[in-house]
């Protein structure tokens, strides 16, 4: 509440109560952890994220969050061992796959970042999901200049999961920014067609 109404003071305060009155809480040292992350107070942030981890080990949502603080402070390279870590605890954790998926990304780390989406491929469980998912990895290769399988990956994702709008737009998307724009509207009009 105190965070929304831009109120850091009294969010923090608020919430260092929380961790105060509630030692043992897991939730409440997230809370205390977020509202520093918020405040961009990464170190002391930290540790209320591991005093969680370390509260529950087997959650690893207090990893995810302590990697992001790495991540919002340009430190990529230390973000990645702790999404390791919550990986280690959990395989299957949507959050951290992700967000390993995003940072190998970021770090221009192809193999690692297709290698986790099709982790994440295997996990998610509609067509809009798969095709979702499949875009992401095509826009890996497009940030890498790997054209041929950026298009390739996203003729994937419309031709495997039913021509969904969305795929279509993504291409659509990704065709615009490589100034194709006949084929950029012949995907965005294929997602809003007369058949939708």
């Amino acid at each position: 509440l105190y965070v929304e109404a831009n109120r850091p003071v009294d969010a923090e305060r608020f919430a260092k109560s929380g961790v105060t009155l509630n030692p043992t809480s897991k939730d409440a040292d997230v809370n205390y952890g977020s509202v520093l992350a918020a405040e961009k107070k990464y170190g002391e942030a930290r540790t209320q994220f591991e005093n969680a981890a370390e509260l529950d080990t087997k959650d690893p949502h207090p990893l995810v969050l302590e990697a992001r603080t790495y991540e919002d402070s340009n430190a990529l390279a230390l973000a990645m061992p702790l999404l390791d870590r919550a990986l280690a605890e959990d395989p299957s954790n949507m959050e951290a796959l992700a967000n390993k998926a995003e940072l190998a990304s970021a770090q221009h780390d192809v193999k690692t970042s297709i290698a986790t989406y099709t982790t994440i491929l295997g996990l998610v469980t509609t067509d809009a999901d798969r095709a979702a998912v499949t875009d992401q990895m095509a826009a890996v290769y497009a940030r890498e200049n790997m054209a041929s399988d950026a298009d390739a990956t996203f003729h994937k994702a419309i031709d495997s999961y039913g021509g969904l709008a969305g795929a279509h737009i993504a291409y659509g998307d990704y065709l615009a920014s490589k100034k194709d724009m006949t084929g950029a509207v012949r995907e965005w009009t294929a997602a809003v067609g007369p058949n939708r």
